[in-house]
């Protein structure tokens, strides 16, 4: 295990237009991504809060056999820049994981981070190193609705919690998973093992940003 080190995940502020009309009108909070989601114990969280409407966007897949509230939307198949201006225009975010070991989301997560998006998450070991509770996210237990939906009335009822989340979540993401800090890290390995001059500088651009498909 000590010849593993964690680089995080590498992405930039996601490219779509941001003028474009809103898909979704109103107040609302958002899901989004395929992989490892538990959207049902969502569902299960705000189906008896009929204030607030949930739009969540996935694959047709993830939502076999689920029971979908009468105040969420669910959409699946839609074009990049769609989901993006439903993550754009939403109060705030939430991803549900569906347990604790699960290796998924980190795509997603960075981008609404970039997005300027508070987030709710689920506490997972793979989300460790990204995700502080009470300092750039709530995390909340896998599987059980009763925590996930005193986070989202928590973050709903707190302007100032989600803007204090929202402002150290876009520092985080600037500030470690930026393209630059990826070739930052990797220019500072092959120096490490004298495979590179001192005097190379990195250069944004060097790497490829990979996102998450909605």
């Amino acid at each position: 295990a000590d010849r593993y080190r964690m680089v995080p995940w590498c992405a930039e502020r996601p490219v779509f237009d941001e003028t474009a009309p809103r898909i979704v009108e109103g107040d609302y909070i958002a899901a989004m991504g395929g992989e490892g989601r538990d959207y049902q114990t969502l569902f299960d969280a705000i189906k008896d809060l009929p204030d607030i409407k949930l739009v969540v966007v996935t694959t047709p897949e993830r939502m076999k056999g689920l029971n979908v509230p009468v105040n969420a939307i669910v959409y699946t198949t839609i074009p990049y820049a769609d989901a993006m201006n439903i993550a754009l225009h939403s109060e705030f975010m939430v991803t549900p994981l569906i347990s604790d070991t699960v290796a998924a989301g980190h795509g997603t997560l960075i981008a609404q981070f970039l997005l300027e998006k508070a987030s709710i998450v689920t506490k997972a070991e793979t989300m460790d190193g990204y995700c502080e509770d009470g300092i750039n996210s709530l995390t909340v237990p896998a599987g059980d609705p009763l925590p996930l939906r005193e986070a989202i009335l928590k973050l709903k009822n707190e302007p100032a919690l989600k803007a204090k989340l929202t402002q150290n979540a876009l520092k985080f993401a600037r500030s470690h998973c930026s393209e630059k800090s990826t070739v930052d890290y990797f220019h500072g390995y092959l120096r490490e093992k004298k495979l590179l001059s001192k005097h190379v500088e990195s250069t944004v651009g060097c790497v490829p940003s990979f996102g998450e498909p909605a």
